[in-house]
């Protein structure tokens, strides 16, 4: 009954999976999104079970003039002998003429669910935007769309999440940016935050002692988009050394690179490879991370996740 009762609430998440993708693509973009995932679903928040910190910079279509940079910054923790957890992100997005800064703060709440959880999570914060329209170069350079520019328009966010994991899989869903709101607070802004989407899911097989295999899915849309999905296969090695590649529908082929220093220090590198007619001009993206980990309470033995 046990058995059934999981399977079940696997079913259950699939199916809310299908029948939401249609309504909602990404806004950043983080191809290390396993240990980054707070920044796309709050209920993530608390999993690992210790401190987890992750820094993430990401350099896209490194020939193209304006293309999009991203770094962001993540913390979030369980909190003792309750089933909640805390955290936040910090996102810094720079593309062309226009930059936004994001900044949220995440509820978890954990519910025991055999020998796994569900986590429920939500997040509020604020976002502010800036567009310096009188430096773009024009044709007509009277219009008086580019008159003025955008600065720092703060608007608000909201955003839900569930996740649900063991020690070997995990699947998630989220909105975290539920509030489709006006960037743009001029009376000819055409600058909108839409809703976005995310399903994830993923596993681990040990196929020995020295190598696990972990193939994972990150399914993003938005209205008026084609979903794009992430396709990842990895491998662990002799628990020290992540190699993996993937695939980006409609963008890129990703090829992935990860250190595990000691169990608490961990250092990661990305390049994505563009598949898109325009890849001779625009090369590839680079992207790095930085995570650390604090167990405050070191006497306990934490089971390992490798997500």
């Amino acid at each position: 009954m046990k058995i059934l009762n999981t399977r079940l609430l696997i079913a259950a998440v699939v199916l809310l999976v299908i029948s939401t993708i249609g309504f909602a693509q990404q806004e950043v973009q983080h191809t290390q999104y396993l240990y980054n995932k707070s920044v796309f679903n709050p209920a993530y928040a608390g999993s690992r079970d210790v401190l987890s910190t992750a820094l993430v910079y990401r350099n896209q279509w490194v020939k193209m003039e304006g293309a999009p940079v991203t770094a962001s910054v993540s913390a979030h923790s369980p909190l003792r002998k309750a089933n909640m957890a805390l955290g936040f992100s910090y996102v810094y997005d720079k593309l062309g003429l226009t930059n936004t800064n994001s900044f949220n703060i995440q509820y978890a709440y954990h519910i025991p669910v055999e020998s796994n959880k569900l986590s429920l999570g939500l997040q509020t914060g604020v976002r502010s935007y800036s567009n310096e329209l009188t430096q773009a170069v024009l044709i007509d350079e009277s219009d008086p769309a580019f008159q003025q520019d955008v600065n720092n328009n703060w608007t608000p966010n909201f955003g839900l999440g569930a996740y649900y994991y063991s020690n070997t899989y995990f699947i998630g869903l989220s909105m975290p940016n539920i509030l489709a709101s006006k960037l743009d607070y001029r009376d000819d802004g055409l600058a909108k935050r839409q809703n976005h989407l995310y399903a994830m899911a993923g596993y681990v097989f040990e196929l020995s002692q020295s190598i696990k295999f972990r193939p994972t899915i990150l399914l993003k849309q938005t209205a008026n988009a084609p979903l794009q999905a992430d396709v990842n296969l990895s491998f662990y090695l002799m628990n020290t050394l992540w190699l993996g590649f993937g695939l980006r529908t409609s963008d890129s082929f990703n090829f992935m690179l990860m250190y595990q220093i000691d169990p608490a220090f961990r250092l990661g590198y990305s390049y994505d490879l563009s598949t898109s007619q325009y890849r001779k001009a625009i090369s590839g993206s680079h992207e790095f991370m930085v995570g650390y980990e604090l167990n405050f309470e070191s006497d306990n033995i934490v089971s390992p996740r490798l997500f």
